[in-house]
């Protein structure tokens, strides 16, 4: 084989491996190719701080980290799916896909639930797996980071931290996780 060849040959193949790692990391990946909105829009911010100031005094004592968790859309016809879901107190905070913050009433109540001390951050999805939305992202970090600010003083005396973890099926998003894990909110 003559040098013109195998030179022709180790291109054709160094084309063929950038592209195929060029795939790998998009899927990998998929949301980095996306503009995300800037990390704290005045709007955003302001329906963060009003859904934690809802609880009329907040009990720090009580809490011993965050949970994120991901609420799957029901596919099919429910009849049940009519009517508005009943505040069961089963999250602290609820994100929607248009990155609307809310607190249920047991945030308001500082009800700490069955797990002990663990404030639920729950995300509307869309299915198993489906990357979180940049505007669900902003409302999360506005409202991990509101969380901090407002825990943390307290959490100082007591040389206690705040770890953030993903339940199951948030987990399945890796998105999510190498966000939170850049950021430096994931416990």
């Amino acid at each position: 084989m003559n040098p013109r060849t195998r030179m022709v040959k180790a291109l054709g193949l160094l084309v063929v491996s950038m592209t195929a790692t060029t795939v790998l990391l998009s899927r990998l990946e998929p949301a980095a190719s996306h503009t995300l909105a800037p990390p704290f829009p005045e709007e955003t911010q302001q329906s963060v701080r009003s859904a934690v100031a809802s609880a009329e005094t907040i009990v720090p004592n009580t809490w011993s980290g965050v949970e994120i968790l991901r609420e799957l859309e029901v596919t099919g016809y429910r009849r049940e799916a009519l009517t508005a879901p009943e505040d069961s107190g089963a999250c602290h905070f609820w994100i929607g896909n248009g990155g609307e913050a809310s607190a249920s009433h047991a945030w308001s109540a500082q009800s700490s639930g069955s797990v002990g001390g663990v404030i639920r951050i729950t995300l509307a999805g869309r299915e198993a797996g489906s990357a979180i939305l940049p505007s669900q992202w902003v409302a999360l970090r506005t409202l991990l980071v509101e969380l901090k600010d407002v825990l943390d003083p307290i959490a100082a005396s007591g040389a206690r931290v705040w770890p953030v973890t993903l339940s199951d099926e948030a987990a399945r998003d890796t998105t999510l996780r190498a966000r939170l894990r850049s950021e430096g909110l994931l416990g």
